[in-house]
């Protein structure tokens, strides 16, 4: 039976391009070509895919990795190392199973011996033993360092080998400590009684100007949160809003012309006494009888700008900010 090389394809699941390449390596001695078509014999097929079988007691990389619960990556670095014994067969690499076994059993014994060894942990928990990364961690399995390894969903790394890297001259990645008097939102809310909603409030509208990113987190001066108290006397220009009946930009205007009084302001955010918002409201008591022009307008069915427009032609007369409507 003759096959045509999309037949082929399928069957090995290769391109069309390494179909061809096993053609050009004289793996289908018998095929032709005929009418601008290669055909392969389905023979030249079958002979193909036995020479794919590994010989009698040896396996591929893929199935000494089930046996030793390690990454192939890992397989090939015994290889390398001479820990066990590979060779190339169609361009894998292959290993005497009783060898695999035997390796699989000599690993066994060392953990029977050592009931410490039997523990193995994430790569994460390996970084915050050895306080570094967890690139530190990977380049240490990559370079073999650290040789026992077992990989499944996750690597895992036994504690027992990770804990013999403890103070052996490995750089600890000091870019995440902590700097001194700083703390972060997660240690905030554990010492003090604080939530974290309320950290990242007081975050958000500046009542802790030195907040800034580390390595991921918010930290920021442990003492600015002793101001927490004084904050409660102060309020946001939105806050201040809301009792006004005003925008937050309104406000601001009202701060910028010196209306609202001995406000502070921290990383570019307004903090308001909240006497200073009293004291301008005692300013700007309405007259009875009185409107503003926003009042006016609803009064009227109009829009404030029409309001304006009446003021500039003399139909309101306003006095003192207000308009009165007969």
């Amino acid at each position: 039976m003759q096959l045509t090389v999309n037949d082929v394809m399928q069957k090995l699941n290769l391109s069309r391009a390494q179909v061809i390449k096993l053609y050009e390596q004289g793996k289908f001695p018998t095929c032709e070509k005929i009418k601008g078509r290669w055909w392969i014999s389905e023979q030249d097929l079958i002979d193909y895919q036995n020479s794919l079988i590994p010989p009698k007691g040896y396996i591929c990389i893929n199935e000494a990795a089930e046996i030793l619960r390690l990454s192939q990556t890992r397989i090939k670095q015994f290889i390398h190392t001479e820990i066990l014994q590979g060779k190339k067969h169609c361009n894998k690499w292959l290993l005497l199973k009783e060898e695999v076994v035997k390796l699989k059993e000599q690993r066994k014994i060392s953990v029977d011996k050592n009931n410490e060894y039997v523990n193995y942990i994430t790569v994460k928990e390996a970084a915050k033993l050895l306080e570094v990364s967890d690139a530190t961690i990977y380049g240490l399995i990559r370079r073999g360092k650290i040789k026992d390894v077992v990989k499944s969903d996750t690597w895992k790394l036994s504690e027992h080998e990770v804990r013999t890297h403890i103070g052996n001259g490995i750089k600890k990645n000091r870019k995440y400590e902590i700097p001194e008097n700083y703390i972060d939102i997660a240690t905030a809310i554990k010492k003090y009684s604080i939530t974290k909603y309320r950290v990242h409030q007081m975050i958000k509208e500046g009542h802790i100007p030195s907040t800034r990113k580390h390595a991921g987190k918010f930290i920021f001066l442990e003492s600015e949160l002793n101001i927490e108290k004084d904050i409660k006397n102060y309020l946001t220009t939105k806050e201040a809003g809301a009792r006004l009946n005003l925008s937050a930009s309104q406000v601001t205007w009202l701060i910028n012309k010196g209306r609202i009084e001995n406000v502070q302001k921290n990383k570019g955010i307004f903090m308001i006494p909240k006497e200073s918002i009293e004291r301008y409201q005692s300013k700007i008591v309405k007259p009875v009888d009185m409107l503003t022009t926003r009042e006016a307008a609803k009064r009227l069915g109009i829009s404030v700008d029409k309001v304006g427009k009446l003021i500039t032609r003399g139909d309101l007369i306003p006095e003192k900010n207000y308009i009165q409507i007969g």
